[in-house]
């Protein structure tokens, strides 16, 4: 019998195989046959080898293991895709090793109507709290996001760097942090001109302030100080008109909460999270 510290060597054995005139010989062909004694007996070889070899790595490999599931939220629910009238998922169940694929159906809507809009967007029954940062049930003037798409269409986003640099930003938080702003501008100067268009046209569609209370799961809307796209006024509306919904203020922060601060934006959501769980 092998002995566990030394490495098992798989017996040769030749198969041939002719495609297009070419020969090839192969082998370790034998090792695809899983019904094969002698496959599983080398691949047992090979796991008594690599555990004899790593013994002195156990503990540590537990460590590192339990840190990763430390992190890790066994019990979970993917981003839910829409696909004609279902909602296809991923569930993950604490002590599973394997995730679950769902689906579920769609409540019948009006093709077309903010009926429809509102079941693309909050999917039923599949989230029991969420956090809104920066945003609203409905954002700025129709009309001026229609112009904003028809601008890019004709000189680029570049020529909206300078006006989404004064809106996005707080007061001297350019100044404070050049490199991180630049970052996210240069991401809006390089986004696809027409994809961008379309976002704006989107926008400008988007309206959903009378079907607010029909949104079940708690929602924190958070907001920043200084921001002027979707001010304090946006996320108490969202707040008062879903039936469990409240507000959280980041300062020193406009448009970019989650940018400009990371750590009291993190701090903000953790304790919402942490509160409905």
């Amino acid at each position: 019998m092998t002995s566990p510290l030394t490495p098992p060597i798989a017996d040769r054995r030749p198969t041939e195989r002719v495609h297009h005139g070419d020969r090839v010989v192969d082998d370790f062909e034998w090792l695809r046959d899983a019904d094969d004694p002698a496959t599983l007996a080398y691949l047992e070889a090979e796991n008594a080898y690599t555990s004899a070899r790593t013994e002195h790595l156990e503990k540590l490999r537990g460590q590192i293991f339990d840190e990763i599931r430390s992190r890790t939220q066994e019990t979970d629910l993917s981003v839910p895709l829409r696909r004609g009238s279902w909602w296809y998922y991923t569930r993950t169940v604490e002590g599973s090793q394997y995730a679950i694929r769902c689906r579920c159906p769609i409540s019948e809507v009006d093709p077309g109507s903010n009926d429809d809009l509102l079941a693309a967007w909050t999917p039923p029954d599949l989230v029991a709290a969420a956090a809104i940062v920066a945003s609203g049930a409905q954002l700025g003037d129709p009309q001026a996001w229609h112009d904003r798409a028809k601008q890019v269409r004709e000189q680029s986003t570049s020529s909206l760097i300078v006006g989404s640099a004064q809106r996005w930003f707080a007061p001297g938080s350019i100044e404070r942090e050049p490199e991180l702003s630049g970052r996210l501008l240069h991401v809006l100067q390089d986004a696809d001109d027409e994809s961008y268009a379309r976002c704006c046209e989107a926008l400008a569609a988007f309206d959903v302030q009378d079907r607010l209370g029909e949104i079940r799961p708690a929602i924190r809307a958070i907001w920043g100080r200084h921001d002027q796209v979707a001010p304090e006024a946006k996320a108490e509306q969202i707040a008062s008109g879903v039936p469990h919904g409240s507000i959280a203020v980041i300062e020193d922060a406009a448009h970019l909460p989650p940018a400009e601060q990371p750590a009291a934006t993190a701090s903000a959501l953790v304790a919402f999270f942490d509160a409905v769980r």
